[in-house]
C-alpha cells in the first residue's frame, strides 16, 4: 500500500459494457451504465487521472493495447463482471497478461461483487490521494 499524495494517480478501469450478454444476464444495464458513471466521477473528484475502458471477450487486444501505449498507467481495477465469471476466465488471463507485458509495474486492484463502486475503494488502498488544500 502507498502513502498519500498530492499528484494525480494514472488509473484504468476495466468493465465489461453494460449492455453485454453476460452483464445484461445478471444486472440492468442502466443501472451498471449509472454505477461506472458514478465511479468516474467519484474517481476524477478525488484527484485520479482516470479512464474507463469498456472492452468485449470479443475485441481485440489492440484496444487495450493501443490504450496502455498512451500514457503510464500506475494502476488497473478490473470489474467484478469480468473476474467473477467463470466463463470470462480466459479472457481475465489475457488481459492480465496484456497489462503486465506492455505495462510493467502497473499495479492490479480488484473491486468486490457487493457494487461496482467498491472500485473507487480499492483503488483508494493502493493510491490513496491528499485532498487540495
Amino acid at each position: 500500500m502507498s502513502t498519500p499524495s498530492a499528484r494525480k494517480h494514472v488509473i484504468m478501469g476495466i468493465g465489461l459494457p453494460p449492455t453485454h450478454p453476460t452483464v445484461a444476464a445478471h444486472l440492468d444495464p442502466v443501472l451498471v451504465r449509472d454505477a461506472l458513471a458514478r465511479i468516474e466521477a467519484v474517481m476524477k473528484d478525488a484527484g485520479y487521472d482516470y479512464i474507463q475502458l469498456l472492452p468485449t471477450p470479443e475485441d481485440d487486444m489492440f484496444i487495450l493495447i493501443a490504450e496502455l501505449g498512451q500514457k503510464k498507467y500506475e494502476g488497473v481495477v478490473i470489474g467484478f463482471g469480468i473476474r467473477g465469471s467463470p466463463e470470462l476466465t480466459p479472457w481475465f488471463e489475457q488481459l492480465l497478461n496484456t497489462i503486465a507485458e506492455h505495462s510493467p509495474g502497473t499495479k492490479f486492484m480488484f473491486n468486490t461483487p457487493e457494487s461496482p463502486l467498491t472500485a473507487v475503494e480499492a483503488v483508494q488502498r493502493w493510491f490513496p490521494v491528499v485532498p487540495a488544500q
